[in-house]
Formats: C-alpha cells, sequence, structure tokens
C-alpha cells in the first residue's frame, strides 16, 4: 500500500480539556498512533483504532476531537460528529502530516444514575430524599432565573452557506 493512502492518527487520551484562563489545553493521560487507510476512515473506524489505545465498553460515549493543522487547541479544535467530518480531516492533513485526535469518554447520565438505583434497590434502601420547604423555596427562585437565562434572541443572520473547512490551495 503507498504511504500517501494511510492517515497518520495521533490519539490523545485519559486526558482532559482545561482553560487555565489564558488558553485551552489537554492535561494529563497519554498518546496512542494509528495508521488508518483514507478510504476506510469513518467514526466507526476511528473507534476500533481507539479501542487498540485503551478499553471501551459498549455503554462508553466517545467524542472525537480533531486538531486543525497549524492551529491551537484554544481555537482549533473541530469536533468529529460524522463521517463527512473524517474525511475533511483527511483531506487537510498532509501526506507526511498526522491527524492529532483528542478523545473525551464518559458515561451517560442515566447508565450511572441507573446504577446508583440499582444499588440502593438491591440494599433494600429508598434512593429519595425529602425535601424541607425552605430547599423547595430555593430550587423555585432558581429556576426562575433559569426560565430569565433560556429567553434567548433568535438568530437572524440570512447566512446559510454551506463552506469547506480546507483551503482550496492547500489541496
Amino acid at each position: 500500500m503507498d504511504p500517501v493512502d494511510i492517515l497518520q492518527v495521533r490519539f490523545h487520551l485519559r486526558g482532559q480539556f482545561d482553560y487555565d484562563g489564558f488558553a485551552m489545553n489537554y492535561v494529563g493521560g497519554s498518546v496512542g498512533m494509528s495508521y488508518i487507510e483514507r478510504d476506510k476512515l469513518s467514526l466507526p473506524e476511528l473507534r476500533g483504532h481507539l479501542s487498540d489505545h485503551t478499553t471501551i465498553s459498549v455503554e462508553d460515549h466517545v467524542d472525537f476531537y480533531w486538531l486543525y493543522p497549524g492551529e491551537e487547541i484554544s481555537n482549533g479544535l473541530r469536533k468529529l460528529g460524522d463521517d463527512q467530518t473524517c474525511l475533511d480531516m483527511s483531506q487537510c492533513t498532509s501526506d507526511s502530516g498526522v491527524a492529532e485526535v483528542f478523545i473525551v469518554m464518559y458515561k451517560p447520565r442515566e447508565t450511572v444514575d441507573d446504577q446508583v438505583q440499582s444499588t440502593a434497590c438491591s440494599r433494600g434502601t429508598n434512593n429519595q430524599t425529602t425535601k424541607t420547604s425552605q430547599e423547595e423555596e430555593k430550587d423555585e427562585s432558581e429556576s426562575e432565573g433559569d426560565e430569565e437565562y433560556m429567553q434567548g434572541e433568535e438568530d437572524t443572520s440570512e447566512s446559510d452557506e454551506d463552506y469547506s473547512i480546507c483551503d482550496e490551495d492547500a489541496s
């Protein structure tokens, strides 16, 4: 296979994004390299190669973020949300370049809540608590503030143009 047909992917995993007041950083974790055929590149393919470097369970949610070449983490991250964005990453990464992919893994909240509830039920305890009237009043006053916050302004921009994230000259 021709090296031009292979995309080098450097996974940054088990770390976390941290904003220190000046810039966004990815701290902790480890790095793993994978070599993926460009014509097979997709989200399931990325997840498969990621599983070579870490254990992923079925209930784990994985978010992939790609760092646009030459950019900083603070302003150059692009979420890989579908197969088209994976193809964009491949097209924008030169033949000799490496695609920097940052991983955020988490379990869905329902799964954690279900586990807590099933543990409490198996112990014969009730996981519900009774709120005092002061706590209920506090919750009500907080939710009123949420309603005001949620009333945003409607986007009135008329531009719905589709654009490519790569410069045509770079191809």
